[in-house]
């Protein structure tokens, strides 16, 4: 293989797996929920609620496990639905902070 048919070859693999749209990080302020006791929700534990909508975070901290608690966070939301229940979206939290 020739040193340009390689290098090609190596931009066009490149443009293939990386795009923009692959990661949209969004900034909302948003409610935590418990929902442990609420029925169809039990297995799901903790939500994330903003825009008036509920959503299932892939991975809480304990340390914002406190229902009510007002939050400020980076999240992905994800293509998938919650395996606890299928009306939730899962999102994946890249930062969180207590809301001023």
């Amino acid at each position: 293989m020739t040193k340009r048919a390689f290098l090609l070859l190596f931009l066009l693999l490149g443009s293939l797996g990386c795009s923009e749209n692959d990661l949209e990080i969004i900034e909302v302020e948003a409610t935590v929920q418990d929902v442990r006791d609420v029925p169809g929700f039990e297995d799901c534990a903790w939500l994330l609620l903003f825009n008036g909508q509920q959503y299932k975070p892939s991975y809480l901290p304990p340390s914002y496990q406190e229902d009510g608690l007002q939050v400020r966070a980076k999240v992905e939301l994800l293509t998938e639905t919650a395996s606890c229940n299928s009306s939730l979206e899962l999102l994946r939290i890249e930062q969180i902070a207590l809301a001023n």
